[in-house]
This record gives structure tokens, C-alpha cells and sequence, in this order.
């Protein structure tokens, strides 16, 4: 009965390959799957193509290889999976020094523009990009800015098709 068992499973169960006290899979690159999923999220593009091939390959593999054919596929799956290129490290390394300053976004005013009263959260951003209470929110309200007329006639003319008169004869 020994033996049945031993031909069925030859490895056996190995330890994560990420240190974890869990147990892996040769499907998950013999990690668990918690580590594998970090691992994954953690890899960059060019690595997950590698991945993938090297998981189809294993995949791929008739179900009645020997232990030595799947022990010497695993590890060349392991290497090139945790040791990525040099030219695909170094093309996710950006300078700090690249980041726009103005990519952070600014902090909306706590007061109302009109009454200078504290709005906080409940704030309304108008069209001429102020910030005003409940009782000022509306444009009557303010005095707004912003042309609500030249707005409308411009998403009129953008969004209604020209009418020409050699379309009407065919239509008549």
C-alpha cells in the first residue's frame, strides 16, 4: 500500500519556497498561495511573461514524468522567475527626482469664497472653481463667473449634427 502511495505523489509536500511555514504547490513555483499572490503582485510585467511560460511548461508536462524531470524543471523556473534581467530592473527604478511636484493633489478650501464661512467637508466646488457653503452654492448666489450660456451653446454645436439641404431631397 506503501508503494501505491509513493507512485501516486513521488515528491511529496514541500515546504514554501518564501520561507513560510506552510506548505507549496509546483503549480505556485512551490510557494504558498498567500506568498505566491504577493509575489505575483510584487513582480514586474516582464517577469509575469517569463512566469507564465514557465508555468505552461510545467503544466505541459505529461502527468507521468519522473521525480528527476520535474525536480530539474522546477529550480530553472525558480531562478528565472526571482532573478529578473538587469535591463528590466533598471527600467522600473524612476528618480525621485522626475515626480512632478504638482502630481500631489490640492487641498480644497475649508471656507465658503462668498461669506468666508467654514464649509469643511461639505463644501460645493462650482464651475469657476471656487468653494462655497449651502446657502451660497448656487451661481444667483455668488455672482459666478463662468459663462453658463456659452457653455450650453457649445455642447449644442458639438453634440447636434449639421443639418445640409442635398440630405433633405433624399429623405422627402
Amino acid at each position: 500500500m506503501s508503494s501505491f502511495q509513493q507512485q501516486e505523489n513521488p515528491r511529496g509536500p514541500c515546504p514554501c519556497a518564501a520561507g513560510c511555514s506552510f506548505f507549496g504547490s509546483p503549480e505556485t513555483l512551490n510557494m504558498c498561495s498567500v506568498c505566491y499572490k504577493k509575489h505575483c503582485l510584487a513582480a514586474e510585467p516582464g517577469a509575469n511573461s517569463a512566469a507564465a511560460a514557465s508555468r505552461s511548461a510545467v503544466a505541459a508536462a505529461p502527468a507521468g514524468t519522473t521525480a528527476s524531470s520535474s525536480t530539474a524543471a522546477n529550480p530553472v523556473a525558480d531562478v528565472s522567475f526571482f532573478a529578473p534581467a538587469a535591463g528590466v530592473g533598471e527600467a522600473a527604478v524612476v528618480p525621485p527626482s522626475s515626480v512632478s511636484p504638482g502630481a500631489a493633489k490640492k487641498a480644497q478650501p475649508t471656507r465658503c469664497a462668498a461669506c468666508y464661512k467654514k464649509v469643511g467637508l461639505t463644501g460645493f466646488v462650482c464651475r469657476c472653481k471656487k468653494t462655497f457653503c449651502g446657502s451660497h452654492r448656487y451661481a444667483e448666489e455668488h455672482g459666478c463667473s463662468f459663462d453658463y450660456k456659452g457653455a450650453g451653446r457649445e455642447a449644442i454645436a458639438r453634440n447636434n449634427p449639421l443639418v445640409k439641404g442635398e440630405k433633405l431631397p433624399g429623405m422627402i
